[in-house]
């Protein structure tokens, strides 16, 4: 009889959400199948969380990153500071809305908050299962200390999804910490954010 493996690998890493996007702004649905660049904006957000992230009291040991544009950029502005391997992963990419793509948020949040799943796209659970077979991918290589993902708001939420926990804003170039807890029933992970600060680098919230 074979074991189950757990949703997510026991260990430890960070994850990034790109900074802002061309759709961002025009507050459209881009997915796996929109490759969205950065705005002037999006390129600021990240050049300044990349002039603080040497203040994490943990250095990431290398950067993994998903292959749209806008989570790629994000990851080669992070990396100037870093200096780090950066290694491409096709499955970190986001969500494929299928006939979403493009479309006005406004349009169909409906259909979301109603569970929907995008017509000719990804549904949520293949997606959270896909984001479950890469973090595992990323895993089967040991790691001297946390590796940092680049990639996608609907990373953080499918992660959410796996362990039945809703996610809801996740901010253009968000930085969060995730640490096994495994103490914590429903969601056994520990997540800190951290948020640039002028005054000592960056800032830390607890989340869970």
């Amino acid at each position: 009889m074979m074991t189950q493996k757990p949703a997510l690998p026991p260990h430890s890493f960070y994850m990034v959400r790109h900074g802002e996007s061309e759709a961002n702004v025009r507050k459209v649905a881009a997915g796996g199948g929109l490759d969205s660049p950065l705005t002037e904006n999006g390129i600021a957000q990240a050049k300044t969380l990349a002039s603080v992230i040497h203040h994490l009291p943990v250095k990431p040991s290398r950067v993994y990153h998903s292959p749209q544009i806008r989570a790629r950029d994000t990851a080669k502005y992070l990396n100037q500071s870093l200096q780090l391997e950066m290694i491409e992963m096709h499955d970190l990419k986001e969500h494929i809305f299928g006939d979403w793509e493009n479309v006005v948020w406004e349009t169909i949040r409906h259909l979301q908050e109603q569970g929907a799943n995008p017509p000719n796209g990804e549904t949520y659970d293949d997606f959270a299962a896909r984001v479950s077979r890469v973090i595992h991918q990323i895993f089967e290589t040991p790691h001297e200390s946390p590796p940092i993902l680049v990639a996608h708001g609907g990373l953080f939420r499918s992660i959410g999804r796996l362990y039945k926990i809703d996610i809801e804003h996740v901010p253009n170039c968000s930085l969060y910490q995730f640490t096994p807890a495994p103490e914590n029933i429903h969601f056994p992970w520990s997540v800190i954010s951290h948020s640039p600060c002028p005054a000592n680098g960056l800032k830390q919230e607890k989340l869970f």
